[in-house]
């Protein structure tokens, strides 16, 4: 049994510990998102993960996944986005804690960074 299943059955809640931010789409960010680094993961109003992400300046590139006005710098539907998780890192270790998430929870729109659907099979 590969470790991602046995992490699967023990029913663990990895996003239990980061701060969780609502959005309302058109609207714009929480300002309680800080232009700092670290992981975020954008997730619909009923838990469904659509994109997993890291940055050196998380409002800014939240920002990006969010807004209207910017129409190039997302391959995240906008209006999907109700819930954001964060959490804050130093950002030379923001890249492997990205790679952990993206390895133990199904996202919608990651695959190497382009949009295209993912079939769930880690390798």
């Amino acid at each position: 049994m590969e470790i991602r299943d046995k992490y699967i059955q023990l029913n663990l809640k990895p996003l239990s510990g980061l701060n969780k931010f609502n959005h309302i789409p058109g609207e714009p960010l929480t300002k309680e998102i800080e232009m700092k680094s670290g992981v975020y993961i954008l997730t619909e109003s009923n838990g469904k993960i659509l994109y997993i992400g890291q940055s050196t300046n998380l409002r800014g590139r939240i920002s990006c996944h969010t807004s209207f006005q910017n129409t190039k710098a997302s391959w995240v539907d906008k209006k999907r986005i109700n819930i954001i998780y964060i959490l804050y890192c130093d950002s030379k270790i923001s890249p492997l804690i990205e790679q952990g998430y993206k390895y133990f929870l199904d996202s919608e729109f990651n695959d190497k960074g382009h949009a295209t659907e993912f079939n769930g099979k880690r390798g």
